[in-house]
């Protein structure tokens, strides 16, 4: 990123932000240029590390959810308990029979009542939150993806305005003293960052947007 140049008899030495310098013409809109430069290197920085974030996400994600836990436990309350009780007894629990409050049940049904009554419940809330957290993930999928979109089509723009004002550089007058210039580009990196929490929140928000109108939520990223 260009930090700063300094002016010396109608040269402009640019120094980046690692230390590196380099010795340019000095020209009219330079300043402009290096903050354009920054902007550029900054969508490419962000593309970059989205893109990795991207491909993690894809990878955690899948693209829809499929139940796991609730039916597992399903199984085993009802087939698996009663495949453990023969294997482990030798009793086929179709066949015996138990009194109960409810009256008189085979081994089957009276074991898949029993194991279901605990396993099903704490199923079906392990799943809920599982969902939850696949919901969770899948909104900051979207997230990221609306942020490259944005990128990779902005950057196209800001590239070509990038080329329009090298293509339009003027050579200045020369000035006789030696100064230093600061290259300001708080303006424009803030407003590139805006940019990407405004398309953040618009993926992550993307279901919520289909469905109903109103105020939704910002989620700022960490």
């Amino acid at each position: 990123m260009n930090k700063e140049y300094a002016y010396i008899d109608g040269k402009a030495l640019i120094t980046d932000n690692k230390g590196n310098q380099k010795l340019e013409e000095y020209y009219e809109d330079l300043n402009k240029v290096l903050v354009q430069e920054n902007l550029v290197e900054e969508m490419e920085n962000q593309i970059t590390e989205l893109t990795k974030e991207q491909n993690i996400q894809n990878v955690r994600t899948r693209k829809h959810y499929i139940p796991i836990v609730l039916p597992a436990l399903t199984f085993i309350s009802t087939i698996g308990a009663n495949l453990i009780f023969y294997f482990y007894t030798g009793i086929n629990p179709l066949t015996e029979q138990v009194n109960t409050i409810f009256g008189t049940l085979n081994f089957a049904t009276y074991w898949s009542l029993a194991f279901s009554s605990i396993l099903i419940p704490i199923g079906a809330i392990s799943e809920y939150f599982i969902y939850k957290t696949y919901k969770e993930a899948k909104k900051d999928q979207n997230g990221t993806n609306k942020e490259l979109e944005y990128l990779k089509n902005q950057i196209i723009k800001e590239k070509q305005i990038l080329e329009e004002l090298k293509k339009a550089k003027k050579n200045s007058n020369k000035l006789e003293e030696v100064k230093i210039v600061q290259i300001d580009d708080k303006k424009q990196l803030e407003e590139l960052q805006n940019n990407l929490e405004y398309y953040y929140n618009l993926g992550y928000n993307e279901e919520e947007n289909l469905e109903e109108q109103g105020p939704k939520l910002i989620r700022r990223k960490n």
